[in-house]
């Protein structure tokens, strides 16, 4: 007889390698004119990116789309960053490929973001830090 749990194994690793990312990073802002700041920032350095435009969209783009870097705003509108972290890590591992957390904080004090976030950096645009984040993850 064939093994049947053999069987049905087999298409779930198929699927999980045929799993891919959507994009680099998908960036996150407060405000249009960061957003814009930032792309410009990341189509120099030449990654590819998706944006979302508020925190619906976010969570919309997370649970169908596969990211290697998140990079977002601590004063994004209605964030739950503990909510936000779980969702992320959800997603990961049911995708299988990791998802890295970078929070944006105009604030020095970053001690209730710690637990949640992989890397968290100034928001400031400059192009030299933003490329050392992101190649710590990509």
């Amino acid at each position: 007889p064939v093994n049947e749990a053999s069987v049905s194994e087999e298409p779930m690793q198929e699927e999980a390698q045929t799993q891919s990312y959507t994009a680099d990073i998908l960036l996150v802002k407060k405000s249009p004119f960061e957003t814009k700041l930032f792309q410009k920032v990341l189509d120099s350095l030449g990654y590819s990116y998706e944006v979302a435009n508020s925190l619906l969209d976010l969570e919309s783009k997370v649970a169908d789309n596969n990211y290697k870097v998140i990079l977002f705003d601590k004063e994004l509108k209605n964030l739950n960053l503990e909510a936000f972290s779980k969702l992320v890590k959800k997603a990961s591992e049911e995708s299988g490929l990791p998802t890295y957390l970078v929070l944006m904080s105009s604030n020095e004090d970053q001690s209730d973001s710690i637990a949640y976030v992989h890397e968290t950096i100034r928001n400031i645009v400059n192009k030299d830090l933003l490329r050392l984040v992101i190649e710590k993850f990509i």
